[in-house]
């Protein structure tokens, strides 16, 4: 019986909660600098955001509207 060869996983888990494979699928938010996964991060106007500041962004943007 033979020993398997040792296999490394490098992954991350991000602030937003999900884990990835730390050379790919991360994203920096533009408003708070958070890591996110890019399953999570919205495009707004050229910027990245957050879930967190993306739900900020609707608050205000209904805000705005109302007016």
């Amino acid at each position: 019986m033979s020993i398997p060869e040792k296999v490394e996983i490098e992954f991350i888990t991000l602030e937003c909660g999900h884990s990835v494979v730390a050379d790919i699928g991360v994203g920096v938010c533009s408003e708070c600098g958070k890591l996110c996964c890019r399953e999570c991060l919205q495009l707004i106007d050229d910027k990245l955001l957050c879930p967190e500041c993306f739900e900020k962004f609707i608050r205000d943007k209904n805000v705005e509207d109302s007016r």
